[in-house]
């Protein structure tokens, strides 16, 4: 299935005396939204006690996403769409997930000072230069992820970084003085826009890759959120860090590519739901999101729930198609006050990016129709009717799908 589509993007590392596949990691990481000042206390400067102390701090971090959005787009050249609007996969956390300290590292210093914690996740080699990675990556081979050229991944298309460093000072500071359980998903760090929890990843050149990309998120591959050592070069920077990398579980022989920090997402797609649809219509939106914790090999799942509501399955339809009666979509500006589901959806389906009409479960692109069908000249919005995802011929219509984190 996958010959001549993806390749498996593969790096070797020793760990311990053991040579271990490495594989390329795109992650996503969640902050909670808190008001943030300039920090003004003094970087941590390496003294012999801290970086003895450091040495032997295990890995810190807990991150979460709690919305995933879908697009089934294909048949669009690299680089002549807008990111901001098309992606096939987009995570982020947006209300209650984010970026935090599990509860392991609370509890072991939690008596000690907020400047000493912060040295702490600054100074050890577990948990310094970390980025917050997505990307899709095959169970019991956690070192490798899903690209769409051999031997080569790229950022923003085969894997994504999120937020920003962990480790540096100044998100340091900011979780070395949160309170147990807390997250973190925005940080004012200069920028125009800020740093977020969130990320995408787009497979979306042709059908067969984002049919092939549906079918390994099916069966045994996860969209996966991990987190990777920002401090190295070329294919080194999407290795995923594991219990192998830290010195107190050295002799405990831990398989990097079966066990790593972070969470990993499957999927099952199913057809969108609506009334006559043609039997042969492609497997277009996500129907549900299953949750693992990719660090226990007994027992992989998290206590925690996804929903997948049918309300947020939206055709995709271009502006120059809508004198069209099947497209049967409406340009609508958002109303003042924002229902749950809409605000939701803005989350993955940005204001500046889509018309949203709710009544009529489609979006329209705002910038430009040249997205995503690609080249093609005819789309077939009648559902009820057969068309070819391969585009020979009339078009399928592709969806939007948004699921969230109960």
């Amino acid at each position: 299935m996958r010959k001549g589509i993806f390749a498996w993007h593969h790096n070797w590392r020793k760990i311990g005396r053991e040579k271990l596949i490495g594989f390329s990691t795109l992650i996503v990481c969640s902050f909670a939204v808190v008001l943030l000042f300039q920090n003004c206390t003094q970087p941590v400067t390496g003294t012999d006690s801290t970086m003895a102390a450091a040495a032997h701090v295990d890995f810190a971090y807990d991150s979460t996403v709690d919305q995933i959005a879908y697009m089934s787009c294909s048949n669009m050249a690299t680089g002549s769409y807008d990111q901001s609007a098309y992606f096939t996969f987009r995570v982020g956390a947006y209300r209650s997930a984010g970026v935090g300290l599990n509860s392991a590292f609370q509890t072991t210093y939690k008596l000690s000072t907020k400047a000493f914690k912060s040295a702490m996740l600054q100074e050890s080699p577990s948990n310094n230069s970390t980025a917050l990675q997505l990307a899709i990556r095959p169970i019991n081979s956690y070192q490798n992820i899903l690209t769409q050229s051999s031997g080569s991944s790229t950022l923003a298309q085969d894997y994504d970084n999120l937020f920003t460093n962990l480790g540096e000072q100044s998100v340091s500071d900011l979780l070395a003085s949160s309170s147990s359980g807390s997250r973190f998903r925005y940080l004012r760090n200069g920028s125009p826009t800020g740093a977020h929890v969130e990320g995408s990843v787009r497979f979306n050149t042709s059908y067969a890759m984002m049919n092939a990309v549906r079918t390994a998120t099916t069966n045994g591959d996860y969209l996966a959120l991990t987190y990777s050592n920002n401090n190295t070069a070329g294919s080194a920077q999407t290795l995923a860090r594991s219990p192998a990398d830290i010195s107190l579980y050295a002799s405990n022989k831990i398989d990097a590519n079966k066990v790593v920090y972070g969470r990993g997402f499957a999927m099952s797609y199913g057809q969108p739901s609506v009334s006559g649809l043609y039997g042969n219509f492609p497997q277009q939106v996500v129907r549900s999101v299953t949750e693992y914790n990719l660090q226990n090999l007994s027992d992989r799942t998290i206590t925690s729930t996804w929903t997948c509501p049918t309300t947020m399955q939206f055709r995709i339809v271009r502006f120059t198609d809508l004198a069209a009666p099947s497209a049967n979509c409406a340009v609508v500006p958002d109303p003042p006050v924002l229902g749950n589901d809409l605000a939701m959806i803005r989350e993955s389906l940005k204001v500046e990016d889509w018309y949203v009409d709710m009544t009529h479960h489609c979006i329209i692109p705002k910038k430009s129709d040249s997205g995503c069908y690609g080249d093609s000249t005819t789309v077939n919005y009648n559902l009820s009717t057969a068309c070819d995802p391969n585009n020979t011929g009339s078009l399928c219509t592709s969806y939007a799908s948004v699921c969230y984190r109960n």
